[in-house]
């Protein structure tokens, strides 16, 4: 396979090639799956996609560390390796960046880009720093200069949950009236993908209300402390979404939606494995009353989140397809967070 992808990109044929970077080398670059990938369901590194994909290459990456520049450049035989992320841009003509840094590091990083016209997108690991209006603001400028930042909240490529999206829209099972959503702790890393898929199926904030679970300590990231919290937003088209976002400990994974709407309810189990439909039936205890009835219960296809972003991104480049994945709907999670650590 890596002879037949290599003889591909050396071949005399004319074959478009999109000049790629990345700032960051560890986990989120290629680590996670590295070491691994044969127990995952789904795939959460770069490299796995961009080794994968002949159209493209893999010009330079940055990293502080040396360590990590040395291990990551012999794994995947990158020539030009930087510790200085400015000098890596200045002396590249880069198509793609990829920036994979702690997230204290994200707008810093995401901001040079703009300096650069031929940097044509921007691939920017969650939650997109730690101040929403920072956030913002970076969002507004790649607008005006009429670049592309996309945030990695994977579940927006799934065409699982944008069937749902659709589901919702088209209000097949009634209004949707309240979502409960359970997941493991630390709000910035881990919650922050709940935060977020609750927005992308109910819409923008309204109000948002909760608190720290203090009864749950911190995960410790990049030497932050990473709450547990529980959370309730109201949306601007009055749904309700409570989201538990702690747990005692980071071995007990847990992903899980409950949607109810006014005809009916859909339940998401184990991160998408299972999911089940519930409509209103006539009642069999209770006259003149209905039920919700199991109806369906499925276990879903494998999808790899990961890849449908990546296919995404090839097609923008050759086939100019539009990236619109709405970046000031993706930091509204940070508006969420802010304000529960705020209140406390």
């Amino acid at each position: 396979m890596a002879r037949r992808l290599e003889k591909m990109r050396n071949s005399p044929k004319k074959i478009k090639i999109i000049n790629t970077a990345i700032i960051g080398c560890g986990n989120a670059a290629a680590w996670i799956d590295v070491n691994n990938l044969k127990n995952y369901r789904h795939t959460f590194s770069h490299m796995t996609h961009i080794q994968k994909n002949p159209k493209f290459r893999l010009i330079a990456c940055a990293d502080k560390s040396k360590k990590n520049l040395i291990q990551f450049s012999k794994k995947f035989k990158v020539e030009k390796i930087y510790t200085s992320s400015d000098k890596m841009l200045n002396e590249n003509n880069i198509d793609f960046l990829i920036v994979c840094v702690p997230t204290k590091f994200h707008i810093q990083e995401a901001k040079k880009a703009l300096n650069y016209k031929k940097i044509k997108l921007v691939l920017c690991e969650k939650p997109f720093g730690f101040n929403y209006f920072k956030a913002k603001k970076i969002i507004q400028d790649y607008q005006n200069k009429k670049k592309v930042l996309l945030i990695n909240y994977q579940r927006r490529w799934s065409t699982f949950y944008n069937n749902i999206k659709r589901q919702i829209n088209i209000k097949k099972y009634g209004k949707l009236t309240n979502i409960i959503g359970i997941v493991d702790r630390a709000l910035y890393q881990h919650s922050s993908h709940m935060i977020d898929l609750s927005i992308f199926l109910a819409g923008p904030s309204k109000e948002i209300y909760g608190n720290i679970d203090k009864n749950v300590p911190p995960r410790i990231v990049h030497g932050y402390k990473d709450y547990a919290a529980n959370i309730t937003i109201i949306h601007k088209n009055n749904v309700k979404t409570y989201i538990k976002a702690s747990s005692e400990t980071m071995s007990k994974r847990w992903f899980e939606l409950d949607l109810h709407f006014s005809n009916g309810r859909i339940r998401i189990l184990n991160d998408d494995t299972i999911c089940e439909i519930y409509k209103y039936k006539p009642s069999k205890q209770f006259k003149n009353c209905t039920e919700l009835s199991l109806i369906d219960r499925k276990k879903n296809k494998f999808e790899d989140r990961m890849k449908s972003l990546y296919l995404d991104i090839e097609e923008f480049f050759f086939k100019r397809k539009k990236l619109n994945k709405d970046n000031l709907s993706n930091i509204e999670t940070l508006k969420v967070i802010e304000k529960v650590l705020t209140k406390n």
